[in-house]
């Protein structure tokens, strides 16, 4: 086959030639996209870095100055995290008359430990002591002594009620020497007289609380809670 034929056999169009080169260009470009990365080798080190070993000597003066104290000794570093809570003692204070006179302890406790509750009682109180003339409960023999009494200039009124009803007091008082003397005068002017003492309760209040063992605050006393059932 001569030139002529060759030619009139593989003609190629223009339209062709541009096909063709569209094809080979596209080609080439999946061949980079979708070329599969190298896989990372297994013996590739990790980023990570060994901590190593450094003498105190090769520290910065920074360094140096943050772990060692004062007198040359290493400062110890602990772990915040790991220190225990110091345990904490349940206690008691009081007695307190009101409310009012435990609030400021009630603050206080509050800001290192736990209040655990107030108490109310009833505690007996110190007695007060009657000065009165029995009268066998009946009413007129009570007036006729008051009337004797008061002709006497001794002060005196018939107990309406009560354990001692219908007997003449001629006083009472807070402390048990000043009841006898009154007793002994008004004995001397022939009367019968007797001392009563009057037992009272008192409400008060207790203060029970959990807070380190060297909590302390002035004047306050305190007891283990175990002691709270002598205060019921």
């Amino acid at each position: 086959m001569d030139i002529a034929g060759l030619r009139s056999k593989w003609r190629i169009t223009l339209p062709t030639l541009l096909v063709l080169s569209g094809l080979l260009i596209a080609n080439g470009l999946g061949f980079v996209l979708y070329t599969p990365a190298p896989a990372k080798s297994l013996n590739t080190p990790s980023a990570e870095v060994e901590p190593t070993l450094r003498l105190l000597k090769e520290l910065s003066t920074t360094e140096r100055d943050a772990m060692v104290g004062p007198e040359g000794e290493l400062i110890a570093r602990v772990n915040p995290q790991r220190l225990e809570p110091a345990p904490l003692d349940c206690r008691i204070w009081g007695p307190f008359s009101d409310t009012q006179s435990l609030e400021p302890l009630r603050v206080a406790i509050s800001e290192v430990g736990e209040v655990i509750e107030v108490r109310e009682s009833q505690i007996q109180d110190d007695p007060d002591f009657l000065v009165n003339l029995q009268t066998d409960n009946n009413v007129d023999k009570a007036r006729r002594i008051l009337k004797e009494l008061q002709s006497q200039s001794i002060e005196a009124y018939i107990l309406a009620g009560g354990p001692y009803a219908n007997s003449v007091s001629v006083g009472v008082f807070s402390e048990e020497n000043r009841a006898r003397r009154h007793m002994n005068r008004v004995s001397e002017l022939g009367f019968d007289v007797e001392i009563q003492p009057l037992l009272r309760n008192q409400t008060v209040f207790f203060l029970v609380g959990s807070v380190p063992e060297e909590f302390r605050m002035e004047p306050h006393q305190y007891t283990p809670c175990t002691t709270i059932a002598s205060t019921q």
